[in-house]
């Protein structure tokens, strides 16, 4: 009896020490990442401002080749909408808010199972000389307590690795393009 009692008071004292521990952790997290495009500001904006052409690039519309997408309003467009469900990446939608041409695309990530979180995701876009891009990736989003500031220290890890290859494949794709 004596043992199950100072397991419970151990367990007990764990979890709480996780929980004090929480309340000390960051409420909010951010991903970045950026990459140098040999191609003008004008032909990498519009592979990202236009959802049809993420499911191109994007890391995680190609791991499920069963995924359902699902892309409404206009592309390029403040209010145009993807939204998809896969066994692999879950459910959720992308909804282009704001842009400014050639600069900045802000988009609001909604994800609705397995866990369901909103964040947002910010592009900026730079042109440098000889037609070279610079773009920067970034998400961003608030941590649930106490488990997701928990998470959050997990998510440059977690979601860097994807921003690296989607930012790889917007390159290939782009620099695929024949400029004459």
């Amino acid at each position: 009896m004596r043992t199950l009692r100072n397991m419970l008071i151990a367990g007990g004292t764990i979890v709480l020490l996780l929980v004090l521990i929480a309340f000390f952790l960051p409420d909010n997290y951010e991903v970045k990442r950026e990459i140098r495009i040999n191609r003008p500001v004008s032909v990498v904006f519009e592979q990202v401002s236009d959802f049809n052409n993420h499911l191109q690039w994007n890391p995680w519309s190609q791991e499920d080749s069963s995924s359902r997408h699902m892309i409404t309003g206009s592309p390029g467009m403040s209010g145009s909408k993807w939204t998809w469900d896969s066994k692999k990446t879950g459910k959720g939608s992308m909804i282009l808010l704001e842009l400014s041409d050639h600069d900045w695309i802000i988009y609001k990530l909604v994800f609705e199972y397995p866990n369901q979180m909103e964040s947002l995701d910010l592009w900026f876009f730079r042109e440098e000389k000889d037609g070279v891009t610079h773009v920067e990736w970034r998400n961003s989003g608030e941590l649930g307590f106490p488990l997701g500031r928990w998470f959050g220290l997990f998510m440059d890890s977690f979601l860097g690795k994807n921003f690296e290859e989607g930012l790889y494949n917007l390159k290939s794709r782009c620099e695929e393009f024949n400029m004459n």
